[in-house]
């Protein structure tokens, strides 16, 4: 079974990705994960390239040709035996909270990011930000915010996911445009990113499973 997501008038491609490993990390320090086979890179962070695979059936591809990791803040990921029902791939992720009763900063937050640096990344910014999630538990209080930064632990534009459009039984594929994103302090200045893509929930209680993520992708379409 199948649904599917719109935003601004569009039915998303493929979809969501998450982390790796179950780390804690204070201050988003020490990223961990590496580069895998798969991923779209447009070689030197040219920005050229139309689909930037993040994640896909439990392998990182890159950003723009550069090595990917996954520092997890007050989110942990673990890789799952659970079959994303829009691409059939067999290894998802789950999003868990940690055992922070109450988050420093309000939120608990899951990232994928580029090392080294920031990629120009402005042709798949104006495209579609594309994922399939499925909700681990009833997450009624919750929200659920998505977005991308200029380096490392920043959000420079963010956009919410209504959890009312997701379920516990069945993958939702979800397409974001980039005009969705609104800016914040600023927004990414030229286009150069390193988070490419950002997870934050609020709402969320101490050692809760939140989420499945599956396939990530930023298209430029």
């Amino acid at each position: 079974m199948r649904e599917s997501l719109r935003f601004g008038g569009r039915v998303g491609i493929v979809g969501v990705a998450v982390a790796v490993g179950a780390m804690a990390l204070a201050g988003c320090t020490n990223p961990m994960g590496s580069s895998a086979p798969g991923g779209s890179g447009g070689g030197g962070g040219s920005g050229s390239s139309s689909i930037q695979t993040l994640w896909n059936d439990g392998q990182f591809g890159t950003w723009f040709g550069v090595t990917e990791s996954a520092p997890v803040h007050e989110l942990m990921a673990a890789p799952a035996n659970v079959v994303d029902s829009v691409t059939g791939a067999t290894t998802t992720f789950l999003l868990t909270s940690n055992g922070d009763v109450t988050p420093s900063d309000g939120y608990r937050e899951f990232m994928i990011v580029t090392v080294p640096g920031p990629q120009q990344a402005a042709s798949v910014l104006s495209g579609h930000l594309v994922f399939d999630a499925m909700l681990a538990s009833p997450m009624a209080g919750a929200t659920m915010t998505v977005g991308y930064g200029a380096s490392i632990g920043t959000v420079c534009a963010d956009t919410s996911v209504s959890l009312a459009t997701l379920n516990t039984t069945t993958f939702t594929q979800v397409s974001i445009p980039g005009s969705a994103f609104i800016s914040v302090g600023g927004g990414c200045s030229g286009g150069m990113v390193q988070t490419a893509f950002d997870v934050r929930f609020t709402g969320v209680g101490a050692n809760t499973p939140t989420v499945y993520l599956g396939d990530i992708q930023w298209t430029s379409y």
